[in-house]
């Protein structure tokens, strides 16, 4: 089963800037990765260009490259492989800009 060796935490951000968040994975790949926001899947390659969620070398990394008022959410991410499934939650906040409504 893949093991998270450091939780996310929550994530807060701006709008228009770019999420990166890292996750380290202990585990043997290869990894299927998963992506739900507030309890619904999101096919990341349906997406089109708002979601990016990759795995390289024990790390997965999870993109936001623009982001948007409407981006604030529960987020979870589930990794897989042979073994079993880790989920990972954590929470996005999106913040307007100063003197803009929240």
């Amino acid at each position: 089963i893949p093991k998270i060796e450091k939780e996310p935490g929550d994530q807060t951000v701006g709008i228009d800037e770019t999420l990166k968040v890292k996750i380290p994975v202990v585990g043997k790949g290869p990894f299927s990765l998963a992506l739900k926001k507030d309890d619904e899947e999101i096919k990341v390659g349906d997406s089109g260009d708002q979601y990016k969620i990759s795995e390289l070398d024990g790390t997965v990394t999870f993109t936001i490259p623009l982001t948007q008022r409407d981006h604030t959410g529960q987020y979870e991410i589930a990794i897989s492989n042979d073994s079993g499934t880790v989920s990972v939650p954590f929470k996005v906040k999106v913040k307007a800009p100063p003197g803009e409504p929240q």
